[in-house]
């Protein structure tokens, strides 16, 4: 009993150690056996709309076999030596494609540990058709991973599917994104982008207030990327003044010329003398003040 327990333990590090070297791994503690397990709904997900803070999830993540444990390791070595030999990067591929052969034989979490493992030969060969294939197929196994690894497979879907304008499917799976976690900011702004992109300017403008809202209340959690998006589909629907706040926002954060100058102009589009001049006043203070960092 206690050599079969600390077999289990040694492949539970090693399969994380496995993860860490990975841009895409996912983990779990492979000698837990029993969980309890939360019955997936008609959407696909595995939550109706609950935060991830503030809820424990429970699956059914089965350990490994002993086989396929084996293979996910010669698949690591094979693409860590990719780094020096590019023709190992295939051999890797070739690890999977054999797992696949027996796919009848693997459990859920087997399937979803090899589905990611292909996203990760994906990004090596820069290749987004494979990434997309393997992250859908990875999300038909989310019963067999943890709950964070199926929002972080969500995200990366929808974003992907957006980014080669399938629009609609895209769509999809940003809500069950939602589904999980609905103050999720980047998830909110990508519905706002899909919606502007279909051409659904009030749904747009709606999902652009709520990530606005979203971002608001956790303002020291705001990311620039997700501030600069925001306002991309805010100038695109024309709506100014909500423009304004999302700046207002961001200087007070990211205090940088380009921001305090578009405040500017738009505090003159909107006939705010005042404010425009001290908007634009600031704009010069941090050049001047950059200038002065400039190395001779």
């Amino acid at each position: 009993m206690g050599s079969h327990t600390s077999k289990r333990l040694g492949l539970g590090l090693l399969v994380t150690s496995l993860c860490l070297h990975t841009v895409c791994a996912f983990s779990h503690d492979i000698g837990e056996e029993s969980h309890k397990h939360t019955p997936t709904d008609a959407t696909g997900s595995t939550a109706n709309r609950v935060k991830p803070e503030t809820t424990e999830f429970s699956r059914t993540v089965l350990p490994l076999s002993v086989r396929v444990y084996e293979k996910l390791v010669q698949f690591q070595e094979l693409l860590e030596a990719h780094e020096t030999d590019v023709e190992k990067l295939s051999e890797a591929q070739r690890v999977l494609d054999d797992l696949l052969l027996n796919s009848e034989d693997l459990n859920a979490t087997e399937l979803g540990w090899i589905h990611r493992c292909y996203t990760m030969v994906a990004r090596k060969f820069d290749d987004l058709s494979m990434l997309i294939e393997h992250f859908t197929k990875l999300l038909n196994y989310r019963q067999g991973i943890e709950y964070k690894h199926e929002f972080e497979a969500l995200e990366k879907l929808s974003q992907l599917l957006y980014s080669v304008k399938k629009h609609d499917e895209a769509l999809v799976y940003a809500n069950q994104l939602l589904d999980l976690n609905d103050s999720d900011v980047p998830g909110t702004i990508l519905i706002a982008q899909i919606n502007l992109a279909l051409g659904k300017l009030e749904e747009a403008n709606n999902w652009s207030r709520t990530a606005f809202d979203l971002m608001h209340k956790e303002q020291e959690s705001v990311d620039e990327n997700s501030g600069t998006k925001i306002l991309s589909v805010i100038e695109e629907l024309e709506e100014w003044n909500l423009a304004v706040d999302v700046l207002e926002m961001m200087v007070t954060r990211f205090p940088r010329t380009q921001y305090w100058t578009k405040l500017g102009e738009l505090y003159t589009e909107l006939g705010n003398s005042e404010k425009a001049t001290k908007a634009f006043e600031f704009a010069t203070e941090i050049q001047e003040d950059t200038h002065q960092l400039e190395p001779e």
